[in-house]
């Protein structure tokens, strides 16, 4: 009768059919795997390669924790550095996503044109596959 209400609703399930079954319970570690199909963050922690000298583009996968429900958009969620020698210069990379043969999806990040690359600093991408 109002407009100024707020409801709650928790523990919901949806029927197909005339006949209901018991409610399904499930743990949530198992509802957060599912979750992650269809979105995941994830933070790039320092990766210095020791064996890349003055190198001008880094190349480096990142394995996703579940395969996504479909190709994920990409995006920038904190900025992107690189190691410099000494400090951390901003880069902007470019993303690709595939699937190996194992259907491990993974995000490949590329970035070129770098002045003594020698790793990646830190940074954080999102994966998206929403509906």
């Amino acid at each position: 009768d109002s407009t100024s209400n707020t409801f709650y609703l928790t523990g919901v399930q949806l029927e197909v059919g005339e006949k209901a079954t018991e409610f399904e319970y499930e743990p949530f570690s198992i509802t957060h795997e599912k979750c992650k199909r269809y979105y995941q963050e994830l933070a790039i922690g320092s990766l210095y390669y020791a064996s890349v000298t003055n190198s001008s583009d880094i190349y480096r996968s990142y394995e996703l924790a579940t395969t996504m429900r479909a190709s994920p958009t990409i995006a920038v969620h904190s900025q992107f550095r690189y190691w410099s020698g000494g400090s951390g210069t901003n880069v902007t990379p470019t993303f690709g996503v595939g699937i190996d043969g194992l259907s491990n999806q993974s995000v490949t990040l590329y970035t070129e044109s770098l002045s003594s690359g020698k790793g990646i600093h830190d940074g954080t991408f999102s994966a998206d596959a929403e509906l």
